[in-house]
């Protein structure tokens, strides 16, 4: 399918940059399961699984 994807460029000006805020909720029902999820984004696999879809390296 990635032959249907046509790159647009877009100027610097007019360019919104995206942040994707991540952390466990103190109260939550699966804490120790958000924890991980959290590590494990921030782990170096967890980065190129973000890299390979086109995200920025997380700053932890």
């Amino acid at each position: 399918q990635r032959d249907q994807v046509q790159l647009i460029a877009i100027p610097a000006a007019v360019n919104v940059v995206a942040t994707y805020p991540i952390a466990p909720v103190a109260d939550s029902a699966q804490l120790e399961l958000a924890r991980a999820f959290a590590d494990f984004v921030v782990s170096p696999t967890g980065q190129a699984i973000l890299e390979k879809y086109g995200f920025d390296h997380v700053q932890p």
